[in-house]
């Protein structure tokens, strides 16, 4: 048998690869008082309703439910927190 010759690895180095930023990621982190605002409303709505219908009540009021929904905002819209103070 005729031997087969070993090729050693030969290691190529890449450059990493720059990539421009979109303007869609820009747009997002760009919060208006008014978006912050009507999220908010979206969730106050939502949370006391769910404190109305369900016999099992989440909250104890409707301040709680208020309150709760401040908290659920700041948390998933980290940009509207330096809208609302509390």
């Amino acid at each position: 048998m005729p031997s087969k010759k070993s090729r050693k690895p030969v290691k190529k180095s890449r450059k990493p690869v720059k990539r421009k930023k979109s303007n869609k990621s820009k747009r997002k982190k760009y919060m208006t008082k008014k978006r912050c605002k009507s999220y908010l409303q979206q969730k106050i709505r939502k949370n006391i309703s769910e404190h109305m219908k369900s016999n099992k009540k989440k909250f104890k009021s409707i301040k709680q439910a208020i309150a709760v929904s401040y908290s659920q905002i700041k948390r998933s819209h980290k940009n509207c927190k330096k809208h609302f103070k509390y």
